[in-house]
């Protein structure tokens, strides 16, 4: 079976992650909500390698801060069309882990909401929740700001996978940090321990608070 290459060139350097990092930062510590959208996105993006659709959908009430898990609903593929649904029509819900980092900035979000930590994480400025396109502009504003070349969102995810095989040197590692669902891996997979600790230490690792 041929394997499909990742097209790493699409991946950030660690300069170009820390220099987005920053910017992201300095958008959190704005006072306007939409402003602040670009940065929680930069996070969640390079700290979870989630697809930016997956993103989008995330909810206030997935998050378990305390454990530092997510909940998430991963992309299904039915024929050549992905499913669009929320949750996903036959869809695979999948726990993931946090890095304290990401946690540590999702908190206040949280905390501020009068009526429950429930809703949408990303908004537009009338509460609704942001639209896909609207995360891409985000995201390219945010490159711009951080001095990094213009890359699509993807690069985020590329981005995470590349951290982890490096770090990790294992493509189980990978499978399961992206959600990968390869037949070729998985039957290996039963003879190799998942340990969602050491993913969990992994990405305290690469993403310091």
């Amino acid at each position: 079976m041929q394997t499909r290459k990742l097209r790493l060139e699409k991946a950030l350097s660690p300069d170009e992650v820390r220099a987005v990092l920053a910017a992201a930062d300095r958008r959190l510590t704005e006072i306007d909500p939409v402003r602040q959208r670009a940065g929680i996105f930069a996070w969640v993006a390079l700290t979870t390698g989630l697809r930016v659709s997956e993103i989008a959908r995330l909810r206030l009430e997935w998050f378990d801060l305390d454990r530092k898990l997510l909940k998430v609903y991963r992309h299904k593929k039915h024929g050549p069309n992905w499913c669009k649904s929320v949750p996903y029509s036959g869809a695979v819900e999948d726990v993931i882990t946090l890095p304290d980092a990401l946690v540590e900035r999702i908190r206040p979000i949280s905390e501020s909401l009068k009526g429950g930590c429930e809703g949408p994480l990303f908004l537009t400025a009338h509460g609704r929740r942001a639209a896909i396109r609207t995360l891409f502009q985000d995201w390219a504003e945010l490159l711009w700001e951080a001095g990094v070349s213009p890359r699509g969102c993807h690069a985020a995810r590329h981005t995470f996978g590349t951290l982890i095989a490096v770090r990790t040197r294992s493509p189980f590692a990978v499978r399961d940090a992206l959600g990968h669902s390869d037949r070729s891996i998985a039957i290996s997979a039963q003879y190799v321990e998942r340990n969602p600790e050491l993913v969990r230490e992994t990405l305290n690792s690469l993403f310091q608070a």
